[in-house]
């Protein structure tokens, strides 16, 4: 009877030393699972900071679209009134050569 309870606590430790080892290894799997947790939460938040500069550039991108097409604009239009008077000032100069004629 002896020899079998002191197989039974033999294996009873060989048990608690499993159990042991594997409590070790879960925590030590729990602790890196953890610290990649918190890698990719600092990843997702460095995305998320390069996301929003990435939209502040694409809205600074569009200001400038539509101040160069503004600009485009007004370039076209100071053209348009450089070649009326230059239209004019060809007809005056037209009408003052056939008034000296």
């Amino acid at each position: 009877r002896l020899a079998s309870a002191e197989e039974e606590l033999q294996q009873s430790r060989v048990e608690a030393n499993a159990l042991r080892a594997d409590l070790s290894a879960t925590s030590e799997a729990l602790v890196e699972s953890r610290r990649q947790a918190t890698q990719s939460a600092q990843q997702a938040k460095e995305r998320g900071e390069q996301l929003e500069v990435l939209r502040v550039q694409v809205a600074q991108g569009e200001h400038l679209n539509e101040r160069v097409e503004l600009l485009q604009k007004q370039l076209d239009e100071a053209k348009a009134e450089a070649a009326r008077s230059r239209d004019k000032l060809v007809d005056v100069e037209s009408d003052r050569d056939r008034q000296r004629r």
